[in-house]
């Protein structure tokens, strides 16, 4: 890489508007637009839920969920680079970090 311009370069110089950061009002509008679309379906689901368990199972059902994902962080914590050095993408990833490294200092 002779190239003394980083590989991660935030804004591009291309004329097209992909680079462009949402506005506020932009990414108001999208929350808005999800939100309303997800809502109504996520009623009935939960309505429904409610209905059949009861309040205190269908409220234990996003607890055990969220119990279950406990050992998640510990596990890939312990078994994270045993993992990543299986991954076939990681010899790339490694490369460009250095080299992103080296185009800093």
């Amino acid at each position: 890489m002779s190239s003394s311009r980083p590989l991660c370069s935030q804004q591009t110089q291309s004329s097209d508007h992909s680079s462009v950061p949402l506005s506020h009002f932009s990414q108001r509008k999208i929350r808005s637009a999800l939100l309303n679309s997800s809502t109504p379906s996520s009623h009935s689901t939960f309505s429904q839920m409610y209905n059949n368990l009861g309040i205190h199972w269908a409220s234990m059902i996003p607890a055990f969920l969220a119990l279950a994902c406990v050992p998640f962080p510990f596990v890939l914590y312990k078994y994270g680079p045993a993992i990543r050095t299986r991954c076939k993408y990681a010899a790339e990833v490694c490369f460009f970090t250095i080299c992103i490294l080296e185009a800093i200092s």
